[in-house]
């Protein structure tokens, strides 16, 4: 078997996008306890929009799990598909034939803006790029309402409910 074989093979299972799923909550959770912790000496915390981007990216992998279980692939000839490099999460979300509610869209795009811009770079990666991943010009990308963490919450009990035989700590996903 060859390397592109191997890559596919391994690229094209479910469970190991689920298990990276848990790394990155796993690691926004521990951001978010740190910051918790810390929070009467440092009221500003820098690691707020990566701590989001991890939240995307997160979400991307039960995307793409999603995708695999329905019998598509995410990989061929030794790479990740075209269709899903980008990090526009209502995007993904129409591969798997999860229909998000329109709260769960305003999320998916505000995280989306995180994974693609400001959670890791000080500028978009283009001028335009908000507006491209359904923004318009009164949409911002924040994150403030108790509310967008209910709703967070909600899709990742969704997107984790086909793949109860592998354990999730609820605490992860409440502190994600």
């Amino acid at each position: 078997m060859n390397t592109a074989e191997q890559f596919d093979r391994l690229g094209n299972i479910p469970r190991i996008w689920v298990e990276s799923s848990l790394d990155l909550l796993t690691a926004s959770a521990e951001l978010r306890i740190y910051f918790e912790d810390c929070q009467r000496t440092f009221p500003f915390s820098r690691s707020f929009a990566p701590r989001l981007m991890l939240r995307a990216f997160a979400l991307e992998c039960l995307f793409k799990a999603h995708v695999l279980l329905s019998g598509a692939k995410v990989c061929a000839n030794g790479k990740i598909l075209s269709r899903f490099k980008e990090h526009d999460l209502t995007v993904l979300a129409k591969h798997t034939g999860i229909l998000p509610t329109r709260a769960e869209r305003h999320v998916l795009k505000k995280l989306s803006a995180f994974a693609i811009g400001s959670g890791r770079y000080p500028i978009w990666p283009q001028f335009d790029k908000l507006k491209r991943i359904g923004g318009s010009d009164d949409f911002r990308a924040d994150w403030g309402s108790p509310r967008d963490d209910l709703v967070f919450t909600s899709i990742l009990k969704r997107l984790f409910k086909p793949f109860q035989d592998i354990p999730v700590d609820n605490r992860i996903l409440e502190k994600a």
